[in-house]
């Protein structure tokens, strides 16, 4: 998924592709948690991710950190920002909601180049049980296109 110009490819102005190695759309209502439902992370087999997470906005795709999903990348200077959370309302950049005239030219199904783009980095560590099992990254949330990366790899676009 990668390009010369950032981590992100094109996917994000084609309206025709919703996700590249994405499940297909389910109910996660039910995980699988020895037994019980858990939604707060609680459970042999469900972790959250909840939580402060590195952040940094870039103001378009183009100008993305070519190396931020690196395993290696060293994210220290970035800030930081509650997830679940949403970054406008978190000091970076400003609300994008209008009920009168798009803050964007409109032109329609083209995206505008400068779009900003919010980088987000998370480490954990999977526990020793779940090794050689398939796991799944589930986000409930996302209010636009977003790409996901583990140790540095594509793994998916929505």
């Amino acid at each position: 998924m990668e390009t010369n110009a950032g981590p992100m490819s094109g996917e994000w102005r084609d309206p025709l592709v919703l996700g590249v190695g994405a499940e297909a759309p389910h109910s996660t209502l039910f995980m699988l948690t020895g037994g019980g439902m858990a939604r707060s992370g609680a459970g042999p087999q469900l972790k959250s991710l909840n939580g402060q997470w590195a952040f940094t906005l870039a103001p378009s795709p183009d100008r993305v950190e070519r190396r931020f999903p690196a395993e290696d990348f060293d994210a220290a200077s970035w800030g930081r920002m509650p997830v679940p959370g949403c970054w406008q309302l978190n000091g970076y950049d400003r609300p994008q909601y209008t009920n009168v005239q798009y803050p964007f030219p409109a032109d329609p199904p083209h995206v505008p180049d400068e779009n900003p783009v919010g980088c987000c980095r998370r480490d954990m560590e999977i526990p020793e049980e779940w090794l050689g099992r398939p796991l799944f990254l589930v986000f409930e949330g996302v209010c636009s296109a977003f790409y996901a990366w583990v140790n540095g790899r594509p793994v998916g676009f929505s």
